[in-house]
């Protein structure tokens, strides 16, 4: 069990990386503007401490974390800026046992079940508008 990470776990749409670059920006003390992708998401232009593989809700959650302690930071920091323990990353992962058993502390995104309804509208529209922009 490691106490040098803090996974943030969430649902798609629901702001796992917009916390965290706002976690690691006030961490370092920056105020970089967020930039926002086309789809209004900081996957590409947000700040965190560690790389993760780019993967979804129904990838292997093991696969994920083994990617994750096999890639930490030896030195220098991979994004540019003074990495300070613990790290902050934002990550899919379901499995709230393998959670707790891999890391001492997890920040994990909830939502109300009324708001549901809102964030399969906006991933919804996110999709369809992806899909058109690719046709």
């Amino acid at each position: 069990m490691t106490e040098d990470i803090i996974p943030i776990t969430y649902m798609g749409g629901t702001g796992g990386n917009f916390l965290c670059h706002f976690i690691v920006s006030a961490k370092i003390n920056v105020n970089h503007k967020i930039s926002f992708s086309d789809h209004g998401n900081v996957h590409i232009f947000g700040m965190r401490d560690l790389e993760t593989l780019p993967t979804g809700i129904f990838d292997n959650d093991q696969e994920k974390l083994d990617y994750l302690f096999l890639h930490l930071p030896q030195e220098q920091p991979a994004f540019g800026h003074q990495l300070i323990k613990p790290y902050n990353v934002a990550l899919h992962l379901l499995d709230i046992d393998l959670i707790n058993s891999n890391f001492k502390k997890s920040i994990r995104i909830t939502y109300e079940s009324d708001d549901i309804n809102d964030i399969a509208n906006s991933y919804y529209c996110l999709l369809y508008t992806s899909d058109a922009a690719d046709e």
